[in-house]
């Protein structure tokens, strides 16, 4: 991917406290309310009369179809520039040429419709203000853009053309004088090129309706053409595998968050930061650039990372943002005016002081103990090998739990059961005495530390209360022998441990508003999604807490980015991540305590 040195993705920003200030933006919002104010003078000046005197003169120097179609024309720069304002605010580089091209027509569109000298000065000291600000426009066009808008300007004009003539024809008779067909020409490229009137002179109503329904149709050709051309950059749809193995390397060097397997997923793209030791795996969803975590690799080049990433993503119209990040960083990312949202806790396991001992880990001691008076046995499993022959019960039991449960696999920040997962990931299987397989887990590495996070958590409908608890803490307990150093149980979503003021977002820079719509969120909408359940199932463990955050630019763009992350998350869109969609019911009440993947299962 692209690198970018560390001047360049500063983008000339400026702290003042907490605020970010950049004179680039303020100019570049100036600048793009002016212009639209400029689209609307063109309107008004094309729909006011013109005073007598100049028209008398006008009428001496120009034909009628020329003050007609500077007129219609006019309204049609007008309308454009509107909406090149949104493109200029976001100081996107071919909506400030576009715009540069409509304020120059403009300045003599005004002069031959009505002699308008002051709306023509007006526009053209407004091209002169935007041609000095012309450094300042850095957002990058979409490399297909131009030719996608070429194309469908030919087909569109091809589509025109046809109709046009055709129309005319079977109307022929309905114009004076009568079409002939160089008249016919001609008056497609007149209203192709000024909108304005040809040489024929509608003679019914029919026809003047079918005149004005080819100024419609160039007119729609045109704002379709810009449209194209102010959409964002096109993310790859293509695997970046050289990429994935750079990845790869830099996370077995230095290592990353619990989550930080899945930024190897081959579901992500990937931005290497300044130096190449560095990099942030994420997903492009609409125009949001979704990366997975903090960026990883050489800690001091982090900051740096996330500066150029952020820039990078600035000059292609995305919007940044970074999901379930930890703390070390948020420093970081204030300062380069990202704001935070606490999207849950993360539980962890640590495992050399792990035991089944005392008061705080009693539901999980007594669920163990209930599992192994039920015959129940907890065993490490090669899926692929398969030395008891029981592979095609764990594919049965995954099949019928994503049948029972609501989005299907989830993705993004969590694994999928499919051979590339179950090769990475170590298998615990919980069997009876007759080696029926009753559910399974899944853990994936932490590197480069030892260590593991739970990932993927299925059973059957009706298993003995607490197999679940049973399988974690075994596993916990297996790896502690092994020596490894941590286990993650995965996020708590929208979970608050009790470590800071509930919904405060004390000393984060969080948003109060959001943290108290966190707690709503938590406490109301258990029905919908089991936020309480798995935070309850998560706390049992006695874990220590560790927060993780959204790191998002702006309150407008939160929409967007919550869109975003539903959509990397739930193949079903947000009307099944919400429980909304069809969903068969879990028979087994006595186990719904884990029915719901406590871990980052789908």
């Amino acid at each position: 991917m692209h690198r970018m040195d560390r001047s360049r993705a500063r983008c000339g920003r400026c702290q003042i406290g907490n605020r970010t200030c950049c004179a680039g933006d303020v100019l570049a919002h100036v600048l793009a309310v002016l212009v639209v104010a400029m689209g609307v003078a063109n309107i008004l000046s094309a729909w006011s009369p013109v005073p007598p005197e100049r028209m008398a003169l006008l009428r001496q120097m120009l034909p009628l179809a020329v003050r007609s179609g500077s007129r219609t024309l006019t309204v049609f720069t007008g309308l454009s520039l509107i909406l090149l304002g949104r493109g200029l605010f976001r100081r996107k580089k071919q909506a400030w040429a576009l715009t540069m091209i409509l304020l120059s027509v403009s300045v003599v569109t005004h002069l031959l419709k009505g002699l308008n000298v002051g709306e023509a000065l007006s526009a053209l000291v407004l091209a002169g203000l935007l041609w000095n600000a012309r450094r300042h426009y850095v957002v990058l066009q979409e490399p297909t853009s131009l030719r996608q808008t070429v194309a469908a300007v030919l087909r569109m004009t091809g589509v025109m053309l046809g109709y046009g003539l055709v129309g005319l024809w079977v109307l022929r008779h309905q114009f004076r004088p009568a079409a002939a067909p160089t008249q016919m020409f001609w008056e497609l490229i007149s209203v192709w090129f000024t909108m304005g009137s040809g040489p024929l002179m509608p003679a019914t109503h029919r026809a003047a309706w079918f005149v004005g329904s080819l100024d419609g149709l160039a007119a729609l050709t045109a704002l379709y053409a810009v449209g194209i051309l102010l959409r964002p950059v096109l993310f790859s749809s293509h695997r970046d595998e050289e990429g994935r193995q750079r990845a790869a390397q830099l996370l077995a060097e230095y290592g990353g968050e619990p989550l930080s397997h899945f930024a190897l997923a081959r579901d992500k793209l990937y931005y290497f930061g300044p130096g190449g030791r560095s990099f942030v795996a994420f997903r492009g969803i609409s125009n949001v650039a979704l990366a997975l975590g903090d960026p990883v690799g050489d800690p001091g080049q982090i900051p740096d990372a996330v500066a150029s990433f952020q820039a990078w993503c600035q000059e292609r119209d995305w919007i940044p943002a970074f999901y379930q990040v930890g703390g070390r960083y948020l420093a970081e990312y204030r300062k380069l005016g990202f704001r935070l949202f606490k999207v849950g806790e993360e539980p962890i396991l640590d495992l050399p002081a792990f035991s089944l001992q005392g008061k705080a880990i009693a539901e999980i001691r007594h669920a163990t103990s209930h599992a192994l008076r039920e015959g129940i046995r907890a065993e490490f499993y090669d899926f692929f090998a398969d030395p008891l022959g029981i592979r095609g019960q764990i594919a049965e039991i995954s099949a019928d739990w994503l049948a029972q449960h609501r989005g299907g696999e989830m993705g993004f920040a969590m694994g999928k059961f499919e051979a590339e997962t179950l090769e990475q990931e170590r298998l615990m299987v919980a069997l009876d005495r007759k080696n029926r397989v009753l559910a399974f887990v899944t853990f994936a590495p932490v590197y480069p530390r030892r260590g593991y996070v739970l990932d993927l958590m299925r059973r059957r409908t009706r298993i003995p209360n607490g197999t679940m608890e049973f399988l974690i803490g075994q596993a916990a307990l297996r790896f502690r022998e092994e020596g490894a150093a941590i286990l993650s149980l995965g996020l708590a979503p929208l979970a608050e441990s009790g470590k800071t003021e509930a919904g405060s977002g004390a000393g984060t820079g969080e948003d109060p508003l959001l943290a108290r719509a966190r707690g709503f969120l938590f406490d109301h909408l258990n029905a919908f999604y089991n936020f309480q359940t798995l935070y309850r199932f998560k706390r049992d463990f006695n874990p220590r807490w560790e927060s993780r955050y959204l790191v998002y630019p702006s309150n407008a763009a939160l929409p967007k980015v919550l869109y975003a992350i539903v959509r990397a998350q739930s193949p079903g869109g947000l009307w099944d991540y919400l429980g909304l969609g069809r969903r068969t019911p879990v028979a087994n009440k006595g186990t719904a305590r884990a029915g719901r993947s406590p871990g980052r299962s789908s």
